[in-house]
């Protein structure tokens, strides 16, 4: 958990993380096509001293969009139906209790992941698919959220991210950060 020296106090009003909570976003089908399916632009601040945690989740039967802090590096995993593709970030260490700005661009089959305006990576999933196939719209922040593989109506949260988040834009525009309990 974070310290005092370490809390999420900011005039911008960041959400805390526990690694149990997360942040529920369902997009709208008319608007998913443009902001998530054939692209995605998001951008958020995160503060973190926890090694390993996941920032963005959202998944289809087959295809997945995953945003995620890993042995304290950025990386984004996505698959399109034909195969990972992965796009990391390791020459900056984000695990170190400073705020950083991270920004992440997919526009069909290529992405690419900036981190503090400066530290820049690129990557390609296989295949040419460029469809992201997630048939539910429901974006995560925060956890790996699925359903829980045996009890209907519990949700199975994993990888759970402890640290603040603030600032997040989809397509350019901010979404409020509202928590959910992990009981809910």
């Amino acid at each position: 958990l974070l310290g005092k020296e370490e809390s999420c106090y900011n005039p911008k009003n960041p959400v805390t993380f526990s690694g149990k909570s997360y942040a529920h976003y369902k997009i709208d089908k008319s608007v998913a096509k443009k902001a998530i399916e054939d692209q995605i632009q998001l951008q958020l601040r995160i503060r973190t001293v926890q090694p390993t945690g996941n920032l963005l989740y959202a998944a289809g039967r087959i295809d997945y969009n995953i945003l995620e802090i890993q042995n304290g590096i950025v990386q984004y995993r996505f698959d399109l139906g034909t195969g990972e593709g992965l796009v990391s970030v390791s020459s900056i260490y984000v695990s170190d209790g400073l705020w950083h700005e991270i920004r992440l661009e997919r526009e069909g089959n290529s992405a690419r992941l900036i981190v503090d305006g400066k530290h820049t990576r690129s990557g390609m999933a296989p295949g040419v698919n460029g469809i992201l196939n997630l048939q539910s719209h429901d974006l995560f922040f925060g956890a790996e959220v699925r359903p829980h593989p045996s009890i209907i109506g519990i949700e199975d949260i994993q990888r759970g991210f402890i640290g603040c988040m603030d600032d997040l834009k989809l397509s350019r525009s901010h979404l409020p950060l509202q928590m959910n309990a992990a009981a809910t």
